[in-house]
């Protein structure tokens, strides 16, 4: 997989969880987040990563329509998790590292 420069929104499993639960997109007044949502993931800049759809997958709280709307758009949502993404991942987390931004207590 290239990585590009391009700004894109990658997204975890706590926002999406929220997401779903606290702006359903059944209500009318939240369709249009999920059609602004739906616009950048056909435009491939909104992702999350396999890891992701797996801890959505087993997430045993309350069960959200999210697990199938992630099947939904799967295709240009999901991006699997390859040696060039972990090497990209782990040089931001060392830059990172002594910053605040890996704090959970920050976040």
């Amino acid at each position: 997989m290239k990585l590009s420069l391009e700004r894109k929104y990658c997204i975890d499993a706590s926002s999406l969880i929220d997401l779903g639960n606290i702006y359903p997109k059944e209500r009318e007044t939240y369709k249009a987040i999920w059609n602004d949502i739906e616009e950048l993931i056909d435009n491939g800049l909104f992702l999350t990563s396999d890891f992701v759809e797996k801890e959505i997958n087993e997430y045993q709280g309350k069960k959200t329509f999210i697990n199938e709307w992630i099947r939904e758009h799967k295709q240009k949502l999901v991006i699997p998790t390859d040696s060039e993404i972990t090497i990209a991942a782990k040089k931001i987390i060392n830059e990172n590292r002594n910053t605040g931004f890996l704090d959970q207590k920050n976040g």
